[in-house]
């Protein structure tokens, strides 16, 4: 390749890099390589996945998605978005001690992709700081690989609709309960942490806010983005591509 694109969720991904237990963070600071092993229920839930038909997968994934669409036997309105976002702050703040504070190595979910609440909501909490922290220290392990075969890198930061869009079915934070909350939060620390690593990166957070976010997620409690979302984010990382010159960099360091 002659550039490499990394997107990255601000919604879950600093949540997914705990969760799965593949690395953590040394007494220096730095990453580690973790010795993790899997619940018997993953193993088990693994290994049906492994055998069944492609075919079934997709209509399975496809059901669940028209469903989710519509919020069948979903909890809808304000107080059961609000309800979202505060289990998920419960299972993040879980998940943390159970990783760090116990050192527990068996990975015990993978399916379960809350919203980054404690990140978002409580920034200076013991769970936040080492996601925050984890995050850097992956981000700078992933520069590195690309610079070891002189590639650039670019890193496009997603907003979640949480965050970007005052109406989304997913969550609602409740300010008043969490006065440190800023809905620019996750995006701002990404693209911070790019900042101090000297990497490029696209922030999605404003052109998502002045397009207008409700038009660019799917519906119901899916947070992932649809068609259009995924567009615009097109149309601007090949902007971005451009007007930093990325692979015509790569393209004239080549003998």
């Amino acid at each position: 390749p002659d550039l490499v694109i990394a997107a990255i969720y601000a919604g879950n991904d600093f949540g997914d890099i705990l969760r799965n237990k593949l690395y953590r963070l040394g007494d220096d600071g730095g990453l580690l390589e973790n010795r993790f092993s899997f619940d018997p229920a993953i193993e088990r839930r693994v290994a049906v996945s492994r055998s069944e038909l492609i075919l079934k997968k997709v209509l399975r994934d496809t059901l669940g998605r028209i469903s989710g669409a519509a919020g069948a036997g979903v909890p809808t309105g304000r107080e059961a978005r609000i309800e979202r976002v505060e289990r998920s702050l419960e299972q993040l703040v879980r998940e943390h001690h159970e990783y760090v504070v116990k050192g527990d190595d068996v990975v015990h979910e993978l399916l379960s992709d809350p919203y980054n609440a404690d990140v978002s909501l409580t920034p200076e909490s013991d769970s936040a700081r080492y996601r925050v922290a984890l995050m850097e220290q992956i981000i700078v392990r992933m520069r590195a690989s690309t610079d070891a075969l002189r590639l650039p890198l670019l890193l496009v930061l997603i907003p979640s609709p949480i965050d970007v869009s005052d109406d989304h079915e997913s969550g609602l934070v409740d300010a008043q309960a969490h006065p440190a909350y800023r809905s620019t939060a996750l995006t701002d620390t990404l693209e911070q942490i790019c900042l101090r690593q000297r990497i490029p990166a696209l922030n999605l957070f404003a052109p998502f806010a002045a397009h207008g976010a409700s038009q660019l997620y799917l519906k119901g409690v899916d947070d992932h983005w649809n068609e259009a979302g995924q567009d615009l984010a097109a149309r601007l990382t090949s902007e971005v591509v451009i007007a930093q010159g990325l692979i015509r960099a790569r393209m004239e360091a080549r003998p």
